[in-house]
């Protein structure tokens, strides 16, 4: 998800290839990107100009790329990491500056930076959206599919924290303009809980389909995300967990 919106926010810089720009970029320098963007959003200010400037202080490789950036941006850019060299020793000017240092810090704390930590900064929008499905769904439907005591004691103590970090997560996506729920459905044999997603990285409305399908061992729910504005297209998957039958 988070590499998806840079490169989407980068695509707005006339004569920059943002999939070259980013080959080979630490995946914190990513996300210190994404929030800067997303950041910038929010104190309307340029996204494209914080998102490279957010790379070029992340990863100084970034920097060999300044002259190829237009005079406005590359003006900007080159502000940021002149004050960011002395911000211990007085505090910045630019609100680029600003907006670079403090998305430096957001990418390290919260629901969506616990989560790139925990897939060592890999994760992709399908990432998360398979990781609340599984969860969700087996959390939801723990208290009918679990056959022992022990086990269902310590999955009712678990269950809310589940549902709580994914609320956590979909606040998190909201406050940065990406559009999600929490959505739980009853379907063929049982029921799934996922994050719905209401609205693509790149701010417009995704086509949501559904499919259930019979495999060897289980009822498949398919989910997929689309996005006519862009490229955007992420599928998921799980089994759905019997909580009809009896234990």
């Amino acid at each position: 998800m988070v590499r998806e919106a840079v490169v989407h926010v980068l695509s707005r810089i006339r004569g920059i290839n943002p999939e070259e720009l980013l080959s080979g970029v630490p995946h914190h320098a990513v996300l210190t990107a994404f929030y800067a963007a997303k950041l910038c959003g929010l104190e309307n200010c340029s996204e494209e100009t914080a998102a490279v400037a957010a790379l070029a202080y992340s990863y100084p490789r970034v920097t060999t790329m300044i002259d190829k950036l237009p005079h406005h941006i590359a003006h900007h850019v080159r502000k940021v990491l002149e004050e960011a060299e002395d911000v211990h020793l007085r505090s910045p000017s630019s609100q680029y500056t600003m907006i670079v240092l403090d998305a430096d810090v957001l990418a390290r704390i919260g629901a969506l930076s616990l989560f790139n930590q925990f897939t060592a900064y890999h994760a992709t929008i399908t990432d998360m959206l398979q990781a609340a499905l599984d969860s969700l769904s087996y959390a939801a439907a723990s208290d009918y599919i679990i056959y022992t005591q022990s086990a269902k004691k310590l999955a009712s103590r678990m269950k809310p924290h589940t549902i709580a970090y994914f609320n956590w997560l979909v606040e998190e996506l909201a406050n940065l303009g990406i559009k999600a729920r929490l959505r739980t459905e009853s379907t063929v044999g049982g029921v799934v809980s996922y994050i719905d997603l209401l609205s693509c990285p790149c701010g417009e409305t995704v086509v949501k389909d559904i499919a259930v399908k019979p495999t060897e061992k289980c009822m498949r729910y398919t989910l997929r995300y689309t996005c006519r504005s862009c490229d955007f297209n992420a599928e998921v998957s799980t089994c759905i967990p019997e909580s009809t039958r009896t234990r």
